[in-house]
């Protein structure tokens, strides 16, 4: 609206570019927030997956999934104005599973919320990752016997 209000053929007095200018600004800035698929369209890809691993590890730290007997706890962080997935294991699951394992795996789950998509079957497919997770820890951390739920399931 400021290059318009400056460049244009016709001249705007200085009261019109100061109504202007901000007037335009508030119209994008309520458009960005009533609209969140515009928000996205605007953002860059980067950015959005930078803002998706920041809220993961800012929940990893606020639910203590890290207060676990082994540092077992792994979190899998859905953000719905991002779009975007991202599993956040504890130090003992970092220090037992293999790398290549567990890359695959957290892989496999994160690319299932861009895939497709959060409605139901995007859901169904989520849920279906994050159960064949439980493949790739059976044989580096098995269940002990007195094992119990240590971390609450929050959704």
């Amino acid at each position: 609206a400021l290059l318009y209000t400056l460049y244009a053929p016709q001249i705007f007095g200085l009261l019109w570019i100061a109504l202007i200018v901000p007037a335009a600004f508030g119209v994008g800035m309520l458009l960005a927030r009533l609209l969140p698929g515009l928000r996205r369209a605007l953002a860059r890809p980067g950015r959005m997956q930078a803002a998706v691993a920041q809220g993961a590890r800012a929940c990893f730290v606020e639910l203590s999934v890290s207060a676990t007997r082994e540092r077992s706890g792994i979190l899998v962080y859905v953000s719905l104005a991002e779009r975007g997935c991202v599993v956040v294991p504890d130090a003992g699951v970092r220090a037992r599973v293999p790398e290549k394992d567990w890359a695959e795996a957290a892989a496999r789950i994160e690319a299932t919320v861009t895939t497709h998509g959060l409605g139901e079957a995007g859901l169904a497919a989520l849920c279906t990752a994050v159960a064949a997770l439980g493949d790739v820890l059976e044989e580096p951390m098995p269940r002990a016997e007195d094992d119990i739920d240590e971390l609450e399931d929050v959704a």
